[in-house]
């Protein structure tokens, strides 16, 4: 089975992770991924961080973008976006995996909220029934997570983005575990490369 596969798996199931102890296990290129284990998983979660020079507001917009976000998230096959109301959007997405591994689909309702102090909050919470499983894929049943976007300054943003993972499927939790950090990680590096450029 691919390693990659098990990274792409992993990278959509983003759960406000139930975790404590993180244990740093990668800092390089100015990202750093905390790895632990939730009480109720086998499955690791993760705690991607990084700083992006961009304000909030442009890194929250690129994650509505389901075309755009879509290319930055390690993996993505399709997205789209479902219905929108406010700052709270239905999304749908699909992720590639390569043979025998099933592909993997997911629906989710996403609620961003700003404080008073400019910081952006995206929560995810899965909504596994809202749109119908396509054919020959396994649907994520289990989301959670939330997305963190802290000023900085004028023009530098902090980005929190915290997952805890449970693919679906017969992909076990030990073999997941040792390549979970591949996906936040590529993540928000894409992400701040986009971020970069455009502003």
């Amino acid at each position: 089975m691919s390693y990659r596969i098990i990274a792409l798996l992993l990278l959509f199931i983003s759960s406000l992770a139930h975790a404590d102890n993180w244990q740093l296990a990668v800092d390089k290129e100015d990202i750093r991924v905390f790895l632990s284990t939730p009480a109720d998983s086998s499955f690791k979660a993760y705690r991607a961080e990084t700083t992006i020079k961009a304000q909030p507001q442009v890194i929250a917009t690129m994650l509505a973008d389901m075309p755009l976000s879509c290319r930055l998230m390690y993996g993505c096959k399709q997205a789209r976006l479902i219905k929108q109301e406010g700052y709270n959007y239905w999304a749908y997405s699909q992720i590639k995996t390569a043979w025998p591994v099933s592909d993997r689909d997911l629906s989710i309702l996403s609620r961003a909220e700003q404080d008073k102090d400019g910081t952006i909050t995206v929560n995810i919470t899965a909504l596994p029934q809202n749109v119908p499983p396509a054919e020959g894929h396994i649907r994520i049943t289990k989301l959670d997570g939330f997305w963190k976007f802290i000023p900085v300054d004028a023009q530098t943003t902090k980005v929190i983005y915290q997952v805890a993972a449970e693919p679906g499927g017969s992909v076990p939790a030990w073999l997941a575990n040792q390549f979970v950090v591949d996906g936040p990680f590529e993540t928000l590096k894409a992400f701040r490369l986009h971020a970069e450029a455009v502003k």
